[in-house]
């Protein structure tokens, strides 16, 4: 895979580059005011070896030298997006569950993107119960994520 990055990590995507790696590594349920109770949800797709779920960036240099940052943060944010659906503060957990969507996307975790984004559009919508659920995904996909990591070989 070509790099979708200029040399500065922090530059925006190359979408020629970057949109058939998501359309490749995803499935999409569709938009929350189209999903109904026989569709599927988007989640990680197994791997053979039961190795989490792994950025697809993880060979990069650019990007795999930052991602064992935002992985190190996926527990704070989960906590402080229960704390909001605790609170059922539907305006802080959209805000949490929008800085999650375009940070998994940026490090190349397109199906927790995808996943957050549905938990944001819940929130923004005020819909709690079905933003209970969509966080249950997204805590799932950041528990793969941290299995990926952590199952990462070591880079010398």
């Amino acid at each position: 895979m070509t790099n979708p990055c200029t040399t500065d990590p922090f530059a925006p995507v190359d979408p020629d580059h970057f949109s058939p790696a998501v359309t490749e590594a995803t499935t999409f349920a569709g938009p929350p005011e189209e999903r109904s109770a026989n569709t599927p949800a988007v989640g990680p797709k197994p791997d053979r070896a039961g190795a989490g779920l792994r950025s697809q960036y993880a060979d990069e240099p650019l990007i795999s030298s930052i991602l064992g940052e935002f992985v190190s943060r996926l527990d704070g944010r989960l906590d402080a997006m229960e704390a909001a659906l605790r609170s059922e503060s539907a305006e802080d957990l959209r805000r949490l569950a929008h800085q999650l969507t375009g940070a998994a996307g940026s490090y190349g975790y397109p199906l927790l993107s995808m996943a957050a984004r549905t938990l944001e559009e819940d929130a923004r919508r005020g819909r709690m119960e079905a933003a209970e659920k969509a966080f249950a995904q997204v805590t799932a996909l950041c528990q793969a994520v941290m299995m990926g990591w952590e199952k990462q070989p070591e880079t010398a």
